[in-house]
């Protein structure tokens, strides 16, 4: 609050990095709630091998 009252004076560059602060902070806090993010960044963590032995599939295909 301290700081609002300090740049009163620019207040439109203040809120424009506010907006992309809050922008940026909702963002990543959607990405990494999605299960996309989880599933793109591990593939095979969802689908552990001793499960899953199909999960094994992909990664000889991968290999040749």
């Amino acid at each position: 609050m301290d700081v609002f009252f300090i740049e009163r004076g620019k207040i439109p560059r203040s809120r424009r990095l506010t907006n992309q602060t809050i922008h940026h902070l909702s963002f990543s806090l959607l990405l990494s709630h999605h299960p996309y993010m989880h599933t793109h960044t591990h593939p095979y963590t969802p689908t552990p091998p001793s499960t899953s032995p199909q999960a094994q599939v992909p990664s000889s295909d991968h290999d040749r």
